[in-house]
């Protein structure tokens, strides 16, 4: 996208556009959304949808395990009751398959990375737990709505 947040809003947005449109894919770092002044909440549907995989990258590396707890936690938010049904708005444009890769990523992170969350951040369990909860819903919503579809 050429933008990734409402970047006329307000200086915040803007300073967060900034940062992102200076990053891909490959160059974001933990250290451009793992802390308190995170861009992550600021983004859109297309941007978030854009730097999803990257994401996911970063809460997975090495040093990642605060930013890991904070995806979950994110992904793992009260489901809202809309159309498409979605945690977050910002994900509200993810398809069928980028929502079943969001389900695999909850499940790879519960079935390999779990203890290395909890070690870092007690509690985390249940947050996934819910997370993992939600996206089987959301899947079989997307798989609902566009049965042919498939990964």
């Amino acid at each position: 996208p050429e933008h990734f947040t409402m970047y006329d809003h307000c200086d915040e947005c803007q300073e967060h556009d900034d940062l992102m449109r200076s990053r891909d894919r490959a160059t974001l770092t933990v250290e451009d959304v793992g802390d308190t002044w995170t861009p992550l909440p600021m983004l859109t549907p297309e941007g978030y949808r854009y730097y999803f995989p990257a994401l996911v990258r970063l809460a997975l590396s090495a040093g990642g395990e605060d930013f890991l707890a904070y995806l979950v936690r994110d992904l793992g938010a009260p489901i809202r009751h809309e159309s498409p049904p979605a945690p977050l708005r910002r994900t509200a444009l993810f398809g069928a398959a980028e929502t079943r890769a969001v389900l695999a990523f909850l499940r790879y992170v519960r079935d390999h990375e779990q203890e290395r969350l909890e070690r870092h951040n007690p509690g985390s369990d249940r947050v996934l737990s819910r997370a993992i909860r939600n996206w089987e819903h959301f899947v079989s919503c997307r798989n609902a709505a566009s049965p042919s579809t498939s990964v």
